[in-house]
Parts: structure tokens; sequence; C-alpha cells
């Protein structure tokens, strides 16, 4: 599910297995799915405030993004 996404080089797959370890597939595709969505997020905002580089080329998929999208999946009733 992160196929063709931009992955930061901290984003740690061995990590993302364990932290997914009893998911389903469902499951995980939904955390890619919003570990890319806060990363967007943090992109457009930082963008608008001038803070970051609004260059394209630059927007990535951060280990934290990861991390903050698995909180959020085990916290939150399905």
């Amino acid at each position: 599910h992160t196929r063709d996404k931009p992955l930061a080089s901290n984003v740690d797959m061995e990590e993302l297995s364990t932290a997914t370890e009893g998911m389903t597939g469902a499951d995980i595709e939904a955390v890619c799915r919003q570990a890319s969505m806060c990363a967007i997020r943090e992109f457009v905002t930082c963008s608008r405030e001038g803070s970051a580089s609004s260059d394209l080329e630059a927007f990535q998929v951060t280990g934290e993004h990861f991390r903050q999208a698995i909180r959020e999946r085990t916290t939150s009733p399905r």
C-alpha cells in the first residue's frame, strides 16, 4: 500500500510491520492512506504559512506520519 508514495528515508518498513501486526489488509491500507493524508495536510499548511518549501518535489510521507496514523487507527472505534 506504499507503492508510488514518496516515502522519507526515516520510514522503517520493519517497524511498520511490527506496529501493524494483527491488523487486516484493510486496516493497513487505511493506515497508509491516513499517513498520506497527514502528510498532505502538513504540506499544505506549511506551504500556506510559508514555513516550508511549497515545492511538490519536497513532499514526503514520513515515519512520524505513519506513527500518527497507527495511533489514530488503534485508538479510534472501528
